[in-house]
């Protein structure tokens, strides 16, 4: 399996990208704690992978965002903070339950919940890319 077939929305990512995206080397930009019960994780790429969208490319987008959000939270663990860490998710489940593991120099954050969901995926033009 790919780490989108565990949300509730994978056609999103096999929409966009028919072959599947690889989450390596993001850029974790934010992390929304809602007065809910979920977290949500918004990442950059500063490349888009090679397999984006033809409409991505005559836009002139260069870099592509994604947001990941876990809801029903059983787990949440955070040591450190530095925004714009490069990282590699790692999603996975286990026991009923659907994890990622974030880990970049002195961060490390573990989250284990009931659902996730793929809350964005686009491309955009990052003007540090100019």
């Amino acid at each position: 399996m790919h780490w989108y077939d565990y949300s509730s929305n994978p056609k999103i990512i096999m929409g966009t990208f028919p072959d599947g995206l690889a989450i390596e080397d993001l850029e974790l930009v934010s992390v929304v704690l809602s007065d809910g019960d979920s977290v949500k994780f918004q990442f950059s790429r500063l490349s888009l992978p090679i397999n984006s969208p033809k409409k991505w490319r005559i836009r002139k987008y260069n870099a592509l965002y994604l947001s990941l959000e876990f809801s029903s939270i059983y787990k949440l663990t955070m040591n450190g903070w530095r925004s714009g860490a490069i990282c590699s998710p790692i999603i996975e489940q286990a026991n009923g339950k659907i994890g990622i593991t974030i880990i970049a120099n002195d961060l490390k954050i573990i989250v284990e919940s009931k659902f996730f969901r793929i809350a964005d995926l686009s491309g955009y033009d990052d003007i540090r890319n100019d």
